[in-house]
């Protein structure tokens, strides 16, 4: 069993791409809550800003979580012990979120953990 490092910084560069993501996911909702023709809009269709700005509150803390466990995968492929671990999980999550480097980084971590 072998640490993976080439996996753990595909992985790392995804749980980056993930945070910088959810970071515009909570700006765009500050600039809907922020500008007066964004919320004369909402407030046109029937919806209030509150419940707009805490859908968009809600879409990045989720994009927050799934970048943490991406880094939390890319941490445990760094150990020669949790490798595959680290693998199994970069490569659920590349596959949930659609991260091409996670599920890259998922298979080098499965393929190495797994060599004895």
């Amino acid at each position: 069993m072998g640490k993976s490092e080439a996996g753990s910084i595909l992985a790392l560069i995804e749980a980056i791409i993930t945070f910088v993501v959810a970071a515009i996911i909570l700006i765009v909702g500050v600039i809907f809550l922020t500008i007066p023709a964004a919320t004369a809009e909402i407030q046109k269709e029937g919806l209030t800003v509150g419940f707009i700005f805490a859908f968009f509150l809600i879409a990045a803390s989720i994009v927050f979580v799934i970048g943490y466990f991406k880094l939390y995968a890319s941490k445990l492929m760094k150990s020669p012990k949790t490798t595959l671990k680290g693998g199994i999980i970069a490569l659920v999550l590349g596959i949930v979120s659609g991260g091409l480097l996670c599920i890259i980084g998922g298979i080098l971590g499965i393929v190495e953990g797994s060599n004895k």
